[in-house]
């Protein structure tokens, strides 16, 4: 059976402004020295730096063990077609080179609040559809109102972060991703977690 690991993030520091702008080489420099983690190498999926294709900041399979991508909501629909194309080609990228593939961030900012008549249709369910198209094996959901932390409210895009919590008051989706959640395809924290990913914590 797929499966997949889910988790909200409850909180988000401040991101580093301009910190992802950097050439291609130097991001492998970054990387390469790593060895003592589990190291996701993870595209903005949208338009690159300086128009590099996104495989040029790939520091190689020795040096990498999941592959990412992130997934918002754009306002203008040729963005939208940007990023949705940039997600489809990272997906073939991680199959081709044999790596399990994550969304390691994602939420519907203000578009698509848990309030609003279409936000299951019009955002959640496309991603969970593209999670079980692409067997996607984290998922990682900003549980989060951004409104409530100055950072997010007009220095980074343009204020429209929103509240993304699913139990947000007035939801109209909580119940549809309790269904979700609870079937089959998702792993859930328990016992039987550690031993259903692989993972053998150390003795201490």
């Amino acid at each position: 059976m797929r499966r997949t690991l889910w988790t909200a993030i409850l909180a988000l520091p401040l991101a580093a402004s301009g910190a992802e702008r950097f050439e291609p080489e130097d991001g492998k420099t970054i990387l390469a020295p790593v060895t003592n983690v589990a190291l996701v190498w993870h595209s903005a999926a949208h338009a690159t730096y300086a128009g590099h294709p996104f495989r040029e900041w790939y520091p190689g399979d020795d040096s990498v063990d999941w592959v990412a991508v992130s997934w918002f909501p754009w306002a203008r629909p040729e963005d939208e077609a940007i990023a949705a194309a940039a997600r489809d080609e990272v997906a073939a990228f991680a199959r081709q080179h044999r790596k399990p593939l994550m969304i390691a961030e994602a939420a519907p900012k203000s578009f698509f609040e848990a309030d609003a008549p279409d936000a299951w249709k019009g955002w959640h369910a496309r991603v969970l559809a593209w999670i079980a198209q692409n067997d996607v094996k984290a998922y990682s959901y900003i549980n989060q109102d951004w409104s409530a932390m100055p950072q997010w409210q007009a220095g980074c895009g343009q204020g429209d972060w929103g509240n993304t919590r699913v139990q947000k008051p007035g939801s109209v989706i909580l119940e549809a991703w309790r269904h979700e959640m609870n079937g089959a395809r998702w792993l859930k924290q328990g016992p039987g977690l550690f031993p259903a990913i692989g993972f053998v914590p150390e003795k201490r």
